[in-house]
């Protein structure tokens, strides 16, 4: 398994998607196997946020050890099962700041004043799990200015010799 983490807006499904299509691999978007067997991310966090993690972590244990590039979803690492389910896995930290994720989330939009600000909340997810994606990566790719092409090929360059099951 190559497993890209990091948080949203990094580019995990993008890049993912064509790591998995240069290896020949099957491409799972972490996130959407949680959405399809439990109801969209947006309604488990409205209804309770605490859950997200612990389904995100169940689902890495049943995908341990698969043949796929995946797409970890971002929260997954706030339950602390999920670390044991990368460890077989060749994890990718794609490190990307607030100048770069938050224009892709939807919260970027003008808002109105209220007591608190949309961008720092985000800044304040950034730095609580940024020190859990690095625990858990064997290698990072800052992605900053990068193109997808670009990341992809920094991704593939950080893979064992051969890559996964002789690919590469």
């Amino acid at each position: 398994m190559i497993a890209l983490v990091g948080p949203p807006g990094s580019g995990k499904s993008t890049v993912g998607r064509a790591v998995a299509a240069r290896l020949e691999l099957p491409f799972v978007d972490h996130d959407a196997v949680v959405a399809e067997r439990h109801g969209e991310i947006s309604g488990i966090v409205l209804d309770d946020p605490s859950r997200l993690p612990a389904l995100l972590a169940e689902t890495l244990e049943e995908l341990r050890g698969a043949d796929i590039v995946l797409a970890v979803g971002s929260a997954a690492l706030d339950d602390p099962r999920s670390a044991e389910a990368l460890r077989d896995a060749v994890v990718v930290h794609l490190s990307a700041d607030l100048a770069h994720t938050f224009p892709r989330s939807d919260l970027h939009r003008p808002q109105p004043p209220g007591l608190v600000s949309a961008r720092q909340l985000w800044a304040r997810m950034l730095a609580e799990r940024e020190a859990a994606y690095r625990s858990v990566a064997d290698h990072a790719v800052e992605v900053g200015d990068m193109t997808v092409e670009e990341v992809v090929d920094a991704v593939l360059v950080l893979l064992p010799a051969g890559g996964p099951a002789g690919l590469g």
